[in-house]
């Protein structure tokens, strides 16, 4: 594994501005960009960098960062990808390239296998050198979900670089900024009386039913002025989409202009998915919460392909997977019952629910069943990463994580696969206890910081407002601090 490139122990004597390396993911890059803007009057002792994967937002970024302290790595990619794997290059790499390349959605997904390699060892390779010259102090991403984004990541562990990683904590309101996708929670957690009153309340509020399923964690009044998401033209977009892929051909993908065209036509969009939801009303078994049977494991599907569990899980992106798994581990007097998602519900293929209803032991219920009733009937419920987990621990019900999220070290750990057996009736026979549950929300709020990526291509989003802003970048300097402080602490052992 490569030495560590910085130490930031004692990296800042003399006032050297610290570098801090952001990957301005999509629109991510707009938000950024309303930081970088801040952080020229307010944050005078930080230099950003940044990393822009298209030249969509390329020149907005250079309006308020230098532009040699940005790379677009469109600029830099050989088109021609018929060519033999360097896995010499990958002799250091952190973890595993083929689970990074599995987090992609769409883009180079359907490509050969040895042109994906190809193109992720170049793109290692541009990454790499850019990191290795800037020398990052701290390295800020957005929401992971694309393939260079994980493979930045591993990159900053090989080059023992810290990272931060903002997640949403859902129900509960805000962001943590992690140190890895995996939304593992720092082992420091300040918590006060204050934060187990307000988790105890929480809790109430849930199970009374008068908690939002999402709540913008700055009020109204604070927010402060809307600042603008720069949106360009439609003609604009396409024109600039046309001409990147006849520029770079090898970046073009298919799958990619499907979205592009049904996002900017909603009412196209729109029309097809319903024509498609009347089509798939009939795929279930049960549409009625009184023939639940009377023991049964809930598993909701996921959307797929999506950065929820692309990125943390990427195994089981085919979830046929995780009802096999989980139906050849469960009690046998149990039925495992399957609800789709409602964002997938018309999008799902056919042949996929015909072949979970044709499994022994399966289920499949309408998507219009209130999922908090099946959850409270379920003996336990089971997710990849999704937030039904968190419903259920709320709720006092067992729950368990196959793949990893801020909720799995409450619930024991993410199951391994060759420990479900044995999780599940150990779920089932030790229901979370309230004592529990409210200490364990009471960690998860010492660590809220209160602002949000997310949503940030909406009109009127609350990520997209001065006071959010300034919050991200205050939350940022916090975890600066705090990993800067745990690195050296490693480093210094390492030493002795």
């Amino acid at each position: 594994m490569s030495a560590a490139i910085t130490s930031p122990a004692g990296a800042h004597a003399g006032g050297e501005p610290k570098r801090v390396l952001v990957h301005c993911f999509g629109e991510y890059g707009v938000l950024y960009y309303h930081l970088f803007d801040l952080a020229k009057a307010a944050a005078a002792d930080i230099a950003f960098h940044v990393i822009v994967p298209t030249s969509h937002h390329y020149d907005l970024i250079c309006s308020v960062v230098p532009r040699e302290r940005v790379l677009c790595l469109e600029f830099l990619l050989d088109d021609n990808l018929d060519r033999d794997v360097d896995t010499d290059a990958l002799a250091g790499y952190a973890g595993s390239i083929h689970a990074d390349i599995e987090a992609e959605k769409r883009t180079l997904k359907y490509r050969k296998a040895r042109q994906q390699m190809v193109r992720a060892v170049d793109i290692y390779k541009i990454y790499k050198d850019f990191v290795e010259r800037v020398r990052p102090h701290h390295v800020l991403l957005a929401h992971v979900e694309s393939y260079e984004q994980r493979m930045l990541e591993s990159l900053c562990h090989e080059l023992g670089v810290p990272i931060s990683v903002p997640i949403d904590i859902r129900t509960l309101s805000g962001s943590i900024l992690c140190a890895d996708t995996r939304e593992t929670l720092p082992a420091e957690r300040p918590v006060n009386e204050t934060h187990v009153n307000e988790a105890r309340a929480l809790v109430a509020a849930f199970r009374e039913g008068h908690l939002p399923a999402l709540k913008f964690p700055i009020p109204d009044a604070e927010r402060g002025k809307a600042l603008p998401i720069h949106i360009k033209p439609f003609g604009v977009r396409l024109k600039e989409f046309l001409q990147r892929s006849l520029k770079h051909p090898s970046q073009f993908e298919w799958d990619f202009l499907k979205a592009a065209v049904l996002n900017n036509l909603p009412v196209l969009r729109d029309s097809w998915w319903a024509l498609l939801a009347w089509r798939a009303k009939s795929w279930h078994d049960l549409d009625r919460i009184e023939g639940l049977p009377r023991k049964f494991i809930y598993y909701p599907l996921q959307v797929t392909p999506e950065s929820s569990i692309n990125t943390p899980a990427p195994y089981y992106v085919d979830q046929e997977r995780v009802v096999d798994l989980l139906r050849m581990n469960m009690p046998s007097d149990h039925t495992l019952v399957v609800k789709e998602h409602r964002a997938l519900f018309m999008l799902r293929s056919k042949r996929f629910m015909d072949r979970l209803r044709r499994k022994s032991g399966v289920l499949v219920v309408h998507n219009e069943l209130p999922a908090r009733e099946i959850i409270k009937r379920a003996a336990v419920t089971i997710s990849v990463t999704g937030t039904s987990t968190l419903e259920a621990f709320l709720l006092g019900k067992p729950s368990l994580t196959l793949g990893p999220m801020f909720l799995s070290e409450f619930l024991g750990g993410v199951a391994g696969m060759g420990e479900i057996r044995d999780r599940i009736r150990h779920a089932i026979d030790n229901p979370p206890d309230d004592r529990h549950i409210v200490r364990s929300i009471a960690d998860v709020l010492s660590l809220r910081e209160p602002c949000s990526i997310f949503h940030v291509n909406q009109p009127g989003s609350p990520a997209h407002t001065e006071a959010n802003i300034r919050n991200l970048l205050a939350a940022l300097r916090r975890q600066m601090a705090l990993r800067s402080k745990t690195y050296a602490d490693e480093r210094a052992q390492v030493t002795a």
